[in-house]
């Protein structure tokens, strides 16, 4: 029961994280494509700060430290910040410029968003009660097979195995960067792609 519920904690926050990557993704496209109705020279100004912005989204998806690239984000997000601003001063429809700017601010809302789901791990209390609770579960079962007197190595070998499989199963889910079970960036892949 225990082995479940960590489980299912541990595969929410991976589909959490895989759902912020595409909700990122599409985000970036909404301002890729609302930008693209902005007048020169920011249109262009905005096109190239946006390719180097998913460029560098997904150099931080492949790092191990999610730490690293913050100050670039930060300095990128202010540049586009600066170049939306000139563009709502220059361009007369409200609309359009609305558009661009809550695009753009649910874009860099996502990446923080992001940032924190990939921070966010088990408690390490939880990781040591389920190493505890193998270790005991191996204690009784050898226990109570010893006080029998027979020995089922082969269903007491399986039975270790699957306690195993399925905590390092719990750890691989719970590191999004460092285990073989990784959050796919595909629709960044994809968008960046686009936009060549």
């Amino acid at each position: 029961l225990l082995l479940g519920f960590t489980f299912s904690l541990a595969l929410s926050r991976h589909e959490a994280r895989r759902d912020l990557v595409i909700q990122e993704a599409n985000a970036i496209g909404t301002t890729w494509l609302r930008v693209q109705l902005l007048e020169e020279p920011q249109r262009g100004a905005m096109r190239n700060l946006l390719i180097t912005y998913v460029d560098n989204r997904l150099a931080w998806s492949e790092t191990d430290d999610p730490a690293v690239g913050r100050d670039r984000f930060a300095d990128l997000q202010g540049r586009l910040w600066t170049v939306m601003g000139a563009a709502i001063r220059k361009d007369s429809s409200a609309q359009l410029s609305r558009g661009v700017m809550d695009a753009m601010n649910e874009s860099f809302d996502l990446a923080a968003a992001r940032s924190a789901a990939r921070m966010a791990r088990l408690p390490g209390q939880v990781v040591d009660v389920l190493l505890l609770y193998m270790l005991l579960a191996a204690a009784m079962l050898g226990y109570v097979l010893a006080g029998e007197g027979r020995a089922h190595r082969v269903a007491t070998a399986q039975l270790m195995i699957l306690l195993v499989l399925a905590f390092g199963l719990i750890l691989d889910l719970d590191r999004p960067r460092s285990g073989a079970i990784t959050v796919s960036q595909a629709p960044l892949e994809e968008l960046r792609a686009s936009m060549r």
